[in-house]
This record gives structure tokens, sequence and C-alpha cells, in this order.
């Protein structure tokens, strides 16, 4: 098992990722000094933060705290795809004076303790798109079956 106690990021204030593919097996312990927003894509495994152990698959999001020690472990194959998103605290700070209200909800969600880090939005996903088809083919049946 791998151990990395830090991870670069581009230009030290950020790091993006999509649709990354790994082939190998992925396991280690490591933070970063940024907000990390993981998405599972495809492949299952699992995350390990504050000695809580989450099941990982597609449609997972994972939120992850500045210098918070986390777990990832991916066994392929099948290959594990994600995207992954980094943000230094610093780059979320300079939209605070353009966007007060973004401070109370950062400050908050980066003091406090959070009750969940790992969200299953597939289910949340499937049901937009269900919400937003009902609402859209039958406007699409009616314009196509206008005469013009």
């Amino acid at each position: 098992m791998k151990i990395h106690h830090s991870i670069p990021w581009r230009d030290n204030l950020y790091l993006f990722n999509y649709r990354s593919v790994h082939t190998e097996p992925v396991e280690y312990f490591h933070y970063h000094e940024g907000l990390e927003m993981l998405y599972i894509h495809e492949g299952a495994g699992r995350y390990i933060v504050d000695n809580q152990t989450y099941s990982l698959k597609p449609g997972t999001l994972v939120l992850i705290k500045p210098f918070q020690i986390h777990h990832i472990k991916f066994i392929v194959p099948p290959n594990y795809i994600r995207s992954l998103l980094k943000i230094k605290t610093s780059v979320i700070e300079r939209f605070f004076t353009a966007l007060p209200q973004l401070t109370t909800a950062v400050s908050q969600l980066l003091e406090h303790p959070w009750s969940n880090q790992v969200f299953s939005i597939a289910l949340f996903t499937r049901r937009i798109v269900a919400g937003a088809s009902s609402i859209l083919l039958p406007l699409l049946r009616s314009s196509l079956s206008a005469p013009w």
C-alpha cells in the first residue's frame, strides 16, 4: 500500500482531471491542501475518512476537506474511471468579495464537521433527466405536430 503525504497540483492552485482512466490498482492514504471533489464514472472500491468506510460505485460524489487524511482503494480490472477537481482554499477565497454569500457557506463547510462526505447522485441525476424529459418531450411533440 502506498502512502502519499501530499499530491502536487498545477500551479499550486488547482488540479482537474476529467474521466481519467486507471488500469492499475489504486490504494493509498493521502491529503491535500484544498477542497477535493471526486466523481466515480466506472469501477468499484472503498473510501475511508474519519474512521468511516464508504462504498464507491458509479454515480458516487465524494467531498474531501483540506488537509483531511483519507484512503481510497479501487481494484482493477475493470477500469476505474473518475473525474477529479481539487481547489486550494486561496482560489475559492478570491470569489468572496464578488459573492459575499459564498463566504459564510464555504467557511461553515471548511470549519465544521461534516455528517456525510459521500453522496450517491446517480439516482438524483436519473430523476432530473426523467423529470426534464417528462416536461420537454410533450413540448417537443406538440411543437413538431404544430402546423408551420
